[in-house]
């Protein structure tokens, strides 16, 4: 007998996202939309760092947005733009959504191929001496 995988969630959302008739890339409008909804993330749940994460490509950006005297350095709306800035180099940005969990889910399309991004708090993550 013979086995049918299925393959994961990720998988599916994947091929749906590769699919160009059914998502097409934001419009700089959407994209003014979600950058203003990424400066609110940025402002209440992160202290000084974010990472926008591709576990698939192991590409990995961390946004700094404060020195160590906890200056405001680089304030959340700068670090937003730059955040959409390094997605749109990468691809076509298809989808930001914000997960139940507070965090974002971004779809870039590279070269024809979707991968999910992952944006989310990273204070914990990184000392400072």
């Amino acid at each position: 007998m013979a086995e049918i995988s299925m393959g994961t969630l990720y998988d599916a959302n994947k091929q749906l996202m590769n699919s160009e008739q059914h998502f097409k890339p934001m419009t700089h409008l959407e994209l003014a939309s979600a950058q203003k909804k990424i400066e609110d993330f940025l402002n209440w749940k992160c202290d000084a760092y974010a990472m926008l994460y591709c576990r698939e490509l192991s590409d990995i950006t961390i946004f700094h947005m404060y020195n160590q005297n906890k200056q405001n350095e680089n304030p959340p709306g700068v670090a937003a733009r730059e955040c959409l800035g390094c997605c749109t180099d990468r691809g076509e940005v298809l989808s930001i959504e914000e997960q139940e969990d507070g965090n974002f889910e971004i779809w870039i399309r590279i070269d024809g191929e979707s991968h999910a991004y992952y944006l989310f708090p990273y204070d914990n993550a990184v000392i400072e001496t």
